[in-house]
């Protein structure tokens, strides 16, 4: 009995000495992996969710029996011909003639779906619920999803702002060399496409197709750029094609004008390219033929309501611009070209506006007697706006006093825009989804007497959003929120716009 306890000790303390003495661990510490796991529940939200048109713009509910469309017959004129007041004793004068329009607009559909697996949703029990989750963030996408809609959707149907053409075809690309770069010697050319609300809101410079989901077709061929040292620039311009705020160049190392490759993505209609990448998504990958601008599935918005049609007539010049009226009647300054790569940006009058703006604002009151209550844009030219503004104004701190101390802080930011010609102050609003380059002028109220609207801006709804259940045909719940309605824009000419603005 003895012998056998004392070989079972004997081999206890053999063991453990090969074990203190090998490669185990001989102390047990938080690194051993013997610790459990503190989640702070629930799981954190950090995505933005910014909808300022579909919060603000009224959401009425279709009257009447169920449509495919709205329509509505709006009178733009009386006494047209301008006929004069004063008549002869005891004679008549002509009766008065009246412009009227008809508008119908398409109803349309739009949502998104999502799925909960059940094994998720037990597996998140006591950290979050995740089906509640789910049909949350569905919501919120669907919103920012409407939000693009109202801004920039552009339908393809018969009788849209842009017809079944969309963008079309760019004209041909005119591209030369230039210094200061590092592109290697050799024998390039350039093409273009032409990118929608939607192309500009999400191309990026990637490898796939997606890089450009949203696109006109592709341009002809520059002529030939013939690099003759490894120090040059490709300098590349094309004419503004109305309805485009973004556009995607490729460039080719041959002269096919087929096999180019994605180098960048301006928001003018020019680049200067220093540098060659070479290795983006090629034109091969895109349908370079076709136009994939528009979408039947969608309504058109504001930005393409403006345009109102790929036809613009020249109103008057400016230095900096040209001011046109679109087919909608709303007046629109295309930025000039200007120096490839540079562009042409907002001019400051050194009198504490921008000329550009106070054009489109001088139009709506000569020719329609009213003005905007806010200017749309993105980050960039609210930016660009203040620093214009300030410089030729002297502007430059904000000074706080208080307590009989001085607190300087430096930066402003122009909030608002005095109308010189109406004498109305128009607030100037950062849209997170604006076009950099892009201006839009929204005017909510039309000072007519029985002018028989609320708004210049409406959604209409067959369906507000709803949350539909799908049938179970998998361990999952699947589910998906939809609306049905359209976008109802009384008076686009009451709009207006500037694009192609340089960041300069």
């Amino acid at each position: 009995m003895n012998t056998d306890r004392s070989r079972l000790t004997e081999e206890v303390i053999q063991e453990a000495k090969k074990y203190l003495s090998g490669d185990a661990v001989k102390t047990i510490t938080t690194a051993t992996g013997l610790v459990g796991l503190s989640m702070e529940a629930p799981s954190k939200k950090l995505f933005p969710v910014l909808t300022p048109l579909r919060n603000r713009i009224p959401r009425v509910t279709h009257q009447g029996q169920g449509a495919v469309a709205t329509n509505w017959k709006a009178v733009t004129g009386i006494n047209t011909a301008n006929l004069k007041v004063g008549a002869t004793f005891g004679t008549r004068n002509p009766e008065i003639s009246y412009a009227m329009q008809s508008r119908t607009a398409t109803f349309k559909s739009w949502g998104l779906d999502d799925s909960v697996q059940d094994e998720a949703q037990w597996a998140g029990r006591g950290f979050e619920d995740v089906r509640a989750f789910a049909s949350m963030a569905l919501l919120r996408a669907v919103m920012i999803g409407e939000e693009d809609l109202l801004l920039g959707g552009m339908e393809s149907a018969a009788g849209a702002s842009f017809g079944t053409t969309g963008l079309g075809t760019p004209g041909t690309p005119a591209a030369v060399v230039g210094t200061g770069g590092s592109i290697s010697a050799g024998t390039y050319v350039v093409n273009v496409m032409a990118l929608p609300y939607y192309g500009a809101r999400f191309a990026a410079l990637g490898t796939g197709a997606d890089a450009v989901p949203y696109h006109s077709a592709v341009s002809p061929k520059s002529a030939n750029c013939v690099t003759s040292s490894g120090t040059q620039t490709i300098n590349a311009s094309v004419a503004h094609v109305p309805g485009a705020y973004a556009y995607a160049w490729f460039v080719e190392a041959g002269t096919t004008g087929t096999a180019g490759k994605l180098e960048a993505i301006t928001f003018i209609n020019s680049i200067k390219l220093t540098s060659l990448m070479g290795n983006k998504v090629p034109l091969t990958t895109l349908a370079t033929t076709a136009d994939n601008c528009c979408d039947a599935k969608d309504y058109d918005g504001m930005l393409t309501q403006v345009w109102g049609g790929t036809t613009v007539t020249v109103q008057r010049a400016l230095s900096a611009g040209t001011l046109k009226t679109t087919a909608s009647g709303a007046p629109v300054i295309v930025m000039d070209t200007g120096t490839a790569g540079v562009g042409v940006g907002l001019t400051a009058d050194n009198a504490g506006g921008i000329v550009e703006i106070d054009e489109v604002l001088s139009y709506l009151w000569d020719v329609l007697k009213l003005g905007p209550q806010r200017i749309l844009c993105s980050g960039q030219e609210a930016a660009k706006i203040t620093t214009k503004i300030g410089a030729s104004s002297g502007l430059g701190f904000q000074v706080a006093i208080g307590d009989g101390a001085a607190n300087v802080i430096g930066g402003i930011r122009l909030t608002g825009y005095l109308n010189k010609f109406t004498g109305e102050q128009i607030a100037i609003e950062v849209h997170p989804s604006m076009p950099k380059g892009t201006i839009l002028f929204e005017t909510d109220d039309i000072p007519y007497p029985s002018t028989e609207i609320p708004r210049t801006l409406e959604v209409e709804l067959l369906q507000e959003y709803a949350l539909f259940e799908w049938a179970r045909t998998q361990r999952k719940y699947e589910f998906g929120i939809y609306g049905n309605g359209v976008l109802k824009h009384y008076f686009p000419a009451s709009f207006g716009l500037i694009t192609n603005i340089a960041n300069v």
